[in-house]
C-alpha cells in the first residue's frame, strides 16, 4: 500500500535538502528538531487532486500530510525560513535560500497555501506512515565542564578572539553547562563606579529572559539566562553576540512565543508587539493574531544555522 501511494504521486519542484526542521505537536511538551539528512518535498496525487507535504530524516518519512491542513505564517517566514501552522502542529523549516530548487519549492508551497481554504481541524494520515517516537529528554548533566574549556572561553572573550570563542562555547554547550550571558552596554566597564549607586534603578531597566539555543550540530538545546537592557534592538543584540562569540548575526534566527520570528528592529523593553495587528483590509482567514510585547520571564529561541565543533 505504501509503495502504491508514492508511485501514484508526482513531485512538485522535487524534494530538497534543508538545514533544519523543528516540529511542535500539540500533544507533545517539547518541540523536536532535526538537523541531519533532512529533506522536504511536495507530492501531488493527481487522481484526488491533493498535494502532500512530506518530510524525511535519514531517508525515513516522519511526516506525510495534506498540505492544505496547514497555513503559511507570513510574520514568521522570510528568505531561508518557512513557518507553517495547523490545528495540531507547528513547523519551522530553515533551508538554503541561495539554492534555486529550494527557493522554487518553498515559493510554490507558499502560493499553494495562500490560495487554499482554511485549516481543516482533523488531519488525514497516510496509511502505514507514522512519525518516530519522541526521544526521552536527557536530564541535565551536573558534571563540571573541563576547566580548560572554561578558561579558553573567558580568555577568548576578554581578548576579542571572535573566531576562537565559538569552539569552547560549543564544547560547554554539549556538556549542558549552565552559563549566564549579561549583554549590556559595551561602555559599562568604564562606568562601574558611577553605576553602583544606581543598582536598584538599573535592575528595573534590564529584561531577564530565558534563551533556548539550538544548532545544527546538537539536538539538545542549551538553556541560558539572558539579560537585555531596555531600549536594545535585536540587531544590536545579534551584533553583541557576534562580537563576543564569533557567531555571525546572519546565522542567528530568533523566535518568541515558540514560533514567531523576531524582527531585527524589535526594541526590547518597549510596548512593541512581536506580531503587530494586521491591516484592516487583510483577509480574515490569513490573519495572525497580534502577540504581547516580550517581557521579563519570557523564553526566546535562537537557532544557529552554522557552528563549528570545539577543537582545542
Amino acid at each position: 500500500m505504501i509503495i502504491r501511494v508514492f508511485l501514484d504521486m508526482a513531485l512538485i519542484n522535487g524534494t530538497v535538502p534543508v538545514k533544519m526542521v523543528r516540529i511542535q505537536s500539540s500533544d507533545k511538551p517539547k518541540p523536536i528538531s532535526h538537523n541531519t539528512d533532512v529533506t522536504v518535498g511536495l507530492l501531488e496525487d493527481r487522481d484526488d487532486n491533493i498535494v502532500y507535504l512530506r518530510i524525511t530524516v535519514n531517508q525515513k518519512s516522519i511526516l506525510s500530510e495534506e498540505l492544505d491542513h496547514y497555513k503559511w505564517i507570513e510574520n514568521s517566514s522570510t528568505d531561508g525560513v518557512a513557518a507553517l501552522d495547523s490545528s495540531s502542529t507547528k513547523i519551522i523549516i530553515i533551508y538554503n535560500a541561495t539554492d534555486k530548487q529550494s527557493r522554487d519549492l518553498f515559493a510554490n508551497m507558499k502560493r499553494l497555501l495562500e490560495r487554499e481554504s482554511p485549516i481543516k481541524p482533523i488531519p488525514r494520515p497516510v496509511d502505514g506512515i507514522k512519525p518516530p517516537n519522541e526521544p526521552i529528554p536527557r536530564p541535565p548533566d551536573h558534571i563540571i565542564a573541563p576547566k580548560e574549556a572554561v578558561n579558553d572561553l573567558i580568555n577568548y572573550i576578554e581578548t576579542g578572539a571572535e573566531n576562537d570563542a565559538q569552539h569552547p562555547a560549543r564544547y560547554l554547550a554539549k556538556n549542558r553547562t549552565n552559563i549566564q550571558f549579561n549583554l549590556k552596554d559595551p561602555n559599562d566597564n568604564k562606568k562601574k563606579a558611577a553605576v553602583k549607586q544606581f543598582e536598584t534603578q538599573e535592575s528595573s531597566n534590564i529584561l531577564k529572559l530565558k534563551l533556548q539555543i539550538e544548532c545544527h550540530l546538537d539536538r539538545n538545546p542549551l538553556i541560558l539566562q539572558l539579560d537585555v537592557r531596555s531600549g536594545t534592538n535585536l540587531r544590536t543584540l545579534k551584533d553583541q553576540i557576534e562580537n563576543k562569540t564569533g557567531i555571525k548575526y546572519k546565522d542567528q534566527y530568533w523566535y518568541a512565543f515558540e514560533r514567531y520570528m523576531i524582527s531585527d528592529d524589535y526594541v526590547f523593553g518597549s510596548t512593541q508587539l512581536v506580531v503587530p495587528p494586521p491591516p484592516r483590509n487583510a483577509p480574515s482567514k490569513r490573519t495572525v493574531q497580534p502577540t504581547e510585547p516580550i517581557r521579563t520571564g519570557d523564553t526566546l529561541i535562537m537557532y544557529i544555522a552554522q557552528l563549528r565543533p570545539y577543537e582545542h
